[in-house]
């Protein structure tokens, strides 16, 4: 008999000490491709905490981050949120155009 799967809303996951501040070797090497595609245009902004996982790290919350997507549906930056104002200019978008993630 399988058992059920229990969800845990975003804001109730507590992660390690060891993965609060540090960022994976998967996640720097995407920003390092980003960091290639910088002044590009974004079409969406979004504003949140996003849960990032690959087979080096289990699990890592990135709590106020901004996850901006270009006009060929690619990411082109995952950035602190302290970074909005500088973000707005160099990708070209309106501070107003953010969608912020709302928590449940």
């Amino acid at each position: 008999m399988a058992s059920a799967v229990r969800w845990t809303p975003a804001d109730q996951i507590k992660p390690p000490w060891c993965c609060r501040r540090l960022r994976c070797p998967a996640l720097n090497a995407s920003l390092d491709r980003m960091a290639n595609s910088k002044g590009a245009d974004v079409s969406r902004v979004f504003r949140g905490t996003f849960i990032h996982a690959t087979p080096q790290t289990a699990l890592q919350i990135l709590e106020d981050h901004l996850v901006g997507v270009d006009t060929d549906g690619k990411i082109a930056f995952i950035e602190n949120g302290a970074e909005l104002n500088r973000l707005s200019q160099t990708f070209r978008f309106s501070l107003s155009d953010v969608t912020q993630l709302a928590q449940q």
